[in-house]
């Protein structure tokens, strides 16, 4: 990290519009430096007319194999501009893959092919604050919710501000934040998003009404907990947590593991001792 506290994103744009005939996304302005093939696959995630507000220009977070989309749309008559931005993955997980803040250094400087984002690690006083200026128990139940790999949805008919993403975005481990997708409105659930907005809510999601009353978990328990205590070890043990597809990969590994083994000791045909010796059997003089 630099040492004035700036990480440094750097950003492939392109432009396209999406028909409303038939849904086809032409690249006005193809990000630069990626293959024809990934151009079509990215165009192929863009929202679509039908799905985009009629009147407000909407961000999109969507995270792909190799790049985090940074997505500005809106309707263009009949039509979808959608403005994109790709960000290598390597470079959003240096800044805790922290999305609001790189949507507002895009808004601030939407021409840029690079944008600095300053160093946000997040400390128990900041959390507690968010907390406190929040609906304590839906931030805290949104948060267990997403964690356990839930998805939430805000019912809306207007886009819901960045800011109050942000405010949930914080209260997210960085493991997890980094394979999440949200928007600010969205009429689709075809992108799998953890935090959707729209009128059309996602099917499986929890409303941000209803949050509140998710079951409480050990994550917010204790996060809830070190915030209120200033206990800055704790928040941090926390926030770099791995996420849930992490766990699941050891899992497949160490089962890949033991049955590799398994095979090894049968091919040399060793056998395991028994686990209670035999008697020795009595000799007959």
């Amino acid at each position: 990290m630099p040492a004035d506290g700036f990480i440094t994103i750097r950003l492939r744009p392109g432009i396209a519009r999406v028909q409303d005939t038939n849904s086809t996304a032409e690249w006005l302005k193809p990000p630069a430096g990626l293959d024809e093939g990934r151009c079509q696959t990215i165009a192929q995630m863009l929202p679509k007319p039908a799905e985009c507000h009629p009147s407000a220009t909407v961000w999109t977070v969507l995270p792909e194999r190799d790049w985090v989309l940074f997505l500005r749309h809106r309707r263009d008559g009949a039509d979808c501009l959608v403005e994109v931005w790709c960000v290598n993955r390597s470079d959003y997980r240096c800044c805790q893959a922290d999305a609001p803040a790189i949507v507002r250094a895009l808004e601030a400087n939407p021409l840029a092919e690079s944008v600095q984002v300053f160093d946000t690690r997040r400390s128990a006083s900041q959390l507690l604050q968010i907390l406190k200026d929040g609906d304590t128990p839906t931030l805290l139940g949104a948060a267990q919710l997403l964690v356990d790999g839930g998805s939430l949805h805000f019912v809306v008919e207007a886009p819901v501000a960045v800011d109050q993403v942000a405010s949930l975005w914080a209260l997210l481990p960085n493991r997890q934040r980094a394979l999440l997708g949200w928007t600010t409105y969205l009429n689709s659930d075809r992108h799998g998003l953890a935090i959707g907005a729209g009128e059309k809510m996602a099917e499986g999601a929890w409303s941000w009404t209803q949050v509140g009353d998710y079951p409480e978990g050990d994550y917010e328990r204790s996060l809830h907990q070190a915030a209120t205590q200033g206990d800055e070890d704790t928040v941090g043990r926390l926030l770099n947590r791995g996420s849930r597809t992490d766990v699941m990969i050891l899992g497949l590994l160490l089962l890949a593991a033991l049955a590799i083994g398994q095979l090894i000791l049968a091919s040399t045909g060793w056998k395991p001792p028994p686990l209670i010796r035999p008697a020795p059997q009595e000799q007959n003089p």
